[in-house]
């Protein structure tokens, strides 16, 4: 389905305490293995600073204690925050697409079918207020060993201008990266914005005639514009097809 983006029209260490000797120290056995403390890892260290950077935010936003902590997030430059989506955002998903559905940029789902990708999905959110509020999303849908899609690029129209709709697609390229991906493609109407993030348009469908075969299988509506089946033309006309590689 068409991937438009977000920002266009479319779219403390913990302290050890060490307790007062009591008796003299043992001395290790042979079968005793002394602990060694581990550093943390760069992805310890930055999940820790996401948890924190969360309950900072939820304190200094005045949000009511007694509510769950905020899902971990990484602050942009913006203010905002970029998080991987939860059940619970379904509806604020389906919020942001449906009246760009309704202007046929993108195509709109049935619920089950945002639920069914939801971990797929990126979010920009706002937690400057008394509560979060999601104003952007993109998803990364994996189609072949070497190749995914990105869509669903979209932005609350408040926020546009903000940087979301970039901010989300380079979370989306590291997210492919991070999964062997080598290739992200997309369709699109916003062939500029695409393009300053290195997508080129291409025609046809880039995979081989034995993978084209395998990927006829899918029950995924996108995967069929991705092929560019006959029953889904009437979906993506306007749109570009572009490619990027990683």
């Amino acid at each position: 389905m068409p991937a438009d983006p977000a920002t266009p029209p479319i779219s403390g260490p913990e302290r050890t305490t060490v307790p007062e000797a009591t008796t003299a120290p043992q001395a290790t056995t042979a079968t005793e293995a002394p602990t060694v403390s581990e550093a943390p890892t760069t992805h310890e260290r930055a999940t820790t600073h996401e948890r924190a950077t969360a309950s900072q935010v939820t304190a200094a936003a005045g949000f009511d204690p007694g509510t769950p902590p905020l899902p971990e997030a990484r602050e942009l430059p913006s203010g905002l925050f970029i998080r991987r989506a939860r059940t619970p955002d379904v509806k604020a998903i389906r919020g942001l697409v449906e009246p760009l559905a309704e202007a046929r940029i993108l195509v709109a789902k049935d619920p089950v079918n945002y639920f069914e990708s939801l971990q797929e999905f990126r979010l920009v959110v706002d937690r400057s207020g008394p509560q979060e509020v999601v104003v952007g999303c993109a998803a990364l849908h994996v189609l072949w060993d070497d190749l995914a899609e990105a869509r669903t690029v979209a932005t609350h129209p408040d926020y546009r201008g903000r940087g979301i709709g970039r901010s989300l697609m380079e979370q989306i390229l590291a997210d492919a990266r991070d999964i062997g991906v080598s290739r992200v493609f997309c369709l699109t109407f916003e062939t500029r914005f695409f393009q300053s993030l290195g997508f080129e348009e291409i025609s046809g469908t880039p995979v081989s005639p034995e993978v084209y075969v395998e990927l006829l299988h899918s029950h995924d509506e996108g995967t069929a514009e991705f092929l560019d089946l006959a029953r889904v033309k009437p979906n993506t006309l306007g749109n570009s097809r572009m490619l990027k590689h990683l």
